[in-house]
C-alpha cells in the first residue's frame, strides 16, 4: 500500500515546492527576457535623444566634375574626355550611431564624352559617349572631413563613331570619396567599372572611367 502511494507522495511533494517559493524554468526565462526589453528600453531612450549623430545638411546634393573614360567595345579601343553631372536624394538611414551613419540615397547620373579617337583608325573618325542611368548610393557619413561611398547605376549607354550610333544597356558600379573642402562645398574622386551590352562576341564590354569634380551640398 505505501509503495503504491509513493507516485502520488512524489506529486504533492513537488507541488508543495513549487507552491513554496521555486519557479518554474519557463517562468525563468520570460523574466529574464523582460529583463532584457526593460534593460534596451531604458538604455535606448538617451541614445535616441542625444547620442546619435545627425548631419547639418539637408538631403540632396550636387556634383558635377571632369571625366576619363576608356571604352573597348568588339574590339575598337578608345578614350574620351568629358563631363560627369549627377544628384543624389538621402531617403533612409540602415545604421546609426554616436559618431557616424549609413546612409541610403537615390542617385541620377550623366556621363559624357567627347573628342575620342579609335586606335589605330583615321584621325578624322571622332568617337563619342553618353551614358544615363540611376541606382542606388551608399555613403559613410561622419564629423570627419572624409565621406566614402559606393554606387551601382542601370541605364543607357550610347556610342557615336562619326556618323554611326550604337545605343546597349549600360550600368556603372564604383565609388569614391567626398573630401570636405569648406561649408556645403566638397572634392570627390572616384572610379567606375563601366559594363555595357553592345551586339558583339563578348556578352557585356568592360570599360572603366575616373573621374574628379566638386561636390555641392546644400544645408
Amino acid at each position: 500500500m505505501r509503495a503504491a502511494s509513493h507516485p502520488t507522495g512524489v506529486k504533492y511533494t513537488m507541488q508543495c515546492k513549487l507552491r513554496s517559493g521555486e519557479t518554474h524554468p519557463m517562468h525563468r526565462l520570460l523574466t529574464f527576457c523582460c529583463g532584457i526589453l526593460f534593460l534596451s528600453l531604458l538604455l535606448s531612450a538617451p541614445v535616441a535623444h542625444a547620442q546619435i549623430w545627425a548631419p547639418d545638411h539637408k538631403p540632396l546634393e550636387l556634383g558635377i566634375g571632369f571625366q576619363y573614360t576608356h571604352y573597348n567595345i568588339g574590339g575598337t579601343q578608345f578614350h574620351n574626355l568629358g563631363e560627369d553631372a549627377s544628384f543624389t536624394y538621402h531617403i533612409i538611414d540602415p545604421l546609426t550611431g554616436a559618431g557616424a551613419r549609413l546612409t541610403g540615397s537615390i542617385e541620377g547620373a550623366v556621363m559624357a564624352g567627347f573628342d575620342g579617337h579609335p586606335a589605330g583608325a583615321s584621325s578624322q573618325v571622332n568617337a563619342k559617349s553618353l551614358f544615363v542611368g540611376g541606382g542606388p548610393h551608399v555613403a559613410l557619413e561622419s564629423p570627419s572631413r572624409y565621406t566614402p561611398w559606393v554606387h551601382l547605376l542601370f541605364g543607357l549607354d550610347r556610342v557615336q563613331l562619326t556618323a554611326a550610333n550604337r545605343n546597349a544597356f549600360g550600368f556603372v558600379g564604383g565609388g569614391g570619396v567626398d573630401v570636405n573642402l569648406v561649408g556645403p562645398i566638397s572634392w570627390r574622386v572616384q572610379a567606375d567599372y563601366l559594363g555595357t551590352h553592345f551586339k558583339t562576341p563578348a556578352w557585356v564590354q568592360s570599360n572603366y572611367a575616373f573621374g574628379t569634380g566638386v561636390v555641392l551640398t546644400f544645408r
